[in-house]
């Protein structure tokens, strides 16, 4: 059950006034504004884990995943429903392996085997963030769709 207290506390740290806390739409106002804000985050967990509407938890457990450390992620994923926490466990492994990549430390032997399985998400993100010739090369052919070829192209 949402915890109204919890989520009134998050309302008035992030400054969302006005908000129907009653309805889905106003929460996710809150919430939209917490996930931009790295101090509200334990309570903005907190509002997660007692939120009604699990598929609004799952929408702002995917908003986080990218803004907090890879250690974090499974305690927000873990905060969702296991029947509504797939999505949102799939995206914590694609951040891990975009950081991975970033970072140099994902294995170039890898990226051919690997690139084809990776969502389209996945893939233009990598294409806007690295700088990394064999991964672009790789992703000018074997991007999933012309975008991502194209954008690699130009990013190359």
């Amino acid at each position: 059950m949402t915890d109204r207290a919890a989520v009134v506390r998050l309302q008035r740290l992030v400054g969302v006034e006005g908000s129907d806390l009653g309805s889905d739409h106003g929460r996710w106002q809150v919430y939209r504004q917490a996930i931009e804000r790295p101090e509200a985050f334990g309570l903005l967990h907190e509002c997660v884990a007692g939120e009604d509407d699990p598929a609004l938890a799952s929408s702002v457990v995917v908003g986080v995943l990218g803004r907090v450390d890879r250690s974090e992620r499974d305690a927000w994923v873990g905060a969702l429903p296991p029947e509504f926490a797939d999505f949102a466990r799939r995206r914590a492994e694609e951040w891990g392996v975009l950081e991975d990549v970033l970072s140099g430390d994902y294995p170039g032997e890898r990226v051919e085997e690997d690139s084809p399985n990776w969502s389209d998400w996945l893939q233009l993100k990598i294409v806007e963030e690295s700088a990394d010739p064999r991964v672009l090369g790789h992703l000018t052919t074997g991007g999933r769709t012309k975008r991502i070829r194209r954008l690699a192209r130009e990013s190359r």
